[in-house]
């Protein structure tokens, strides 16, 4: 492994590691106002597919991929 193939994916990994601290809710109080709901997070991780394989970042993709096609639509999507 090459130095910047490394830095590439220590990169990477960290981002992954700061991600649920960006996702903790921003309003004060007991948590209550959720009515003990918790929010529900996918996390999709796959080897070997470019986000351009999805049919949500390119519609031209000859992938058939419905069901992530539909969580895209009904969810959020990080650009």
């Amino acid at each position: 492994m090459n130095r910047r193939v490394f830095l590439k994916n220590l990169g990477v990994g960290l981002a992954l590691l700061n991600l649920p601290g960006c996702c903790v809710s921003s309003q004060k109080g007991s948590g209550d106002d959720l009515n003990g709901k918790r929010p529900n997070i996918l996390f999709i991780i796959a080897d070997d597919q470019s986000p351009f394989d999805l049919k949500i970042y390119d519609r031209g993709s000859a992938l058939d991929t419905p069901v992530l096609d539909e969580l895209a639509k009904k969810g959020m999507v990080f650009d």
